[in-house]
């Protein structure tokens, strides 16, 4: 008995040593392991093609359609909606991805208008189609500079100076059209849900 009472105690030992042993690598383990780290901080050359991407994307929902083949017609909430002629959006899936990765859940959903009677674009068995609409572009409105500050590392503002313009009728060619002025925008671009988003677009065109 007292043998195997002494074995016992051994074997007690060994299996308590062995844990121990285990709970110390683990522990090295995680204190040694860094998190990754997020990098938020944007150039300005990325914010400034950010920002002439969603410029271009806003202008099909406010200023024109985009391309459309009116061979190809459908009638949707008694309106006229005709394909979408596009090398980079070739379903309606395509250009709402585009546009919540560009523009905040309120941006997006004011330019896709999913819950009205007209929509500008819908899905039609899988392919984009859209209403063919206009209004023309603000012609007071000249080229643009942008100024990037960063006010955070997750907050960007975009300070934008458009050029006024005004036309005098009876002047020559070379000196019709004249700038005026400036006026200045703010766009705000924040990253949001793993994403940079434009939260702020005053659209000026």
């Amino acid at each position: 008995m007292k043998k195997l009472s002494v074995l016992l105690l051994a074997l007690c030992l060994c299996l308590s040593g062995c844990t121990g042993g285990t709970d110390v690598v683990d522990d090295e383990t995680e204190t040694t392991v860094a998190p990754t780290a997020i990098q938020y901080i944007l150039d300005e050359q990325s914010v400034i093609n950010a920002l002439e991407k969603a410029m271009e994307v806003y202008a099909v929902f406010n200023l024109c359609s985009m391309e459309l083949d009116t061979s190809k017609a459908v009638t949707a909430n008694g309106m006229t909606y005709c394909k979408v002629v596009s090398n980079e959006y070739s379903s309606y899936a395509d250009l709402r991805t585009m546009v919540y990765s560009l523009f905040s859940v309120e941006i997006g959903d004011a330019l896709l208008c999913e819950d009205s009677d007209r929509p500008p674009y819908i899905d039609y068995n899988g392919e984009l189609y859209g209403l063919d609409f206009a209004r023309g572009s603000d012609i007071t409105k000249g080229e643009y500079t942008v100024e990037v500050e960063n006010v955070s590392n997750t907050e960007i503002i975009c300070h934008v100076s458009v050029e006024t313009i005004d036309f005098d009728e009876n002047a020559d060619i070379d000196s019709y059209r004249k700038v005026t002025g400036y006026e200045d925008y703010t766009f705000r671009y924040e990253y949001m849900n793993n994403k940079w988003i434009f939260t702020e677009f005053p659209y000026f065109y």
